[in-house]
């Protein structure tokens, strides 16, 4: 249930994350991290690349089946 996951912006908050530091890490526009911030719709491959970033930059494994992020369908 997607109310059980926690939020990519409740993650990068937790980790004093920067947009600009995920964007970086993963390679993406810093507009896909502020759009997953804000839960407007993104490629999934572009999510997977930056819940891959936090996991990189957090040493914790996050993926789209445990973080909430609204996604194209």
């Amino acid at each position: 249930m997607t109310e059980d996951k926690p939020t990519f912006r409740h993650l990068r908050e937790r980790y004093g994350l920067t947009t600009t530091a995920l964007a970086q890490e993963a390679r993406v526009a810093p507009d896909i991290v502020y759009f997953m911030l804000v839960e407007r719709k993104v490629e999934r491959v572009e999510a997977e690349q930056v819940l891959a970033a936090l996991s990189r930059l957090t040493g914790v494994r996050y993926t789209l089946a445990d973080v909430r992020v609204v996604l194209w369908e």
